[in-house]
């Protein structure tokens, strides 16, 4: 694979990775609000900082730090599509 064709694949392993974390962000803020007992909302939040920090620096290790760029460039390209969702249906319709 060519450097650019590696760059692109990051960015894309990037954005998988984000649509994951912030599917379960999603998921981890449902159980912080219906829960009475916070401890597996809580397992929750630092298993998936612990996820993401750890795909993250396998990145950097196994292909550098050009890798880790663009892996994280797709993670806030996913993060800025989530927020525009969820700004978009708070505003409810037009």
């Amino acid at each position: 694979m060519t450097g650019l064709a590696a760059l692109l694949a990051y960015g894309v392993l990037g954005a998988l990775i984000g649509a994951v974390y912030f599917a379960i962000l999603d998921w981890n803020v449902r159980l912080y609000a219906r829960s009475r007992r916070a401890a597996g909302a809580v397992a929750v939040h630092g298993a998936r900082l612990l996820a993401i920090a750890g795909c993250f620096a396998a990145i950097v290790r196994l292909a550098g730090a050009g890798a880790l760029l663009a892996a994280f460039a797709g993670f806030l390209a996913v993060r800025t599509a989530a927020i525009r969702r969820i700004r978009n249906s708070a505003d409810g319709p037009a």
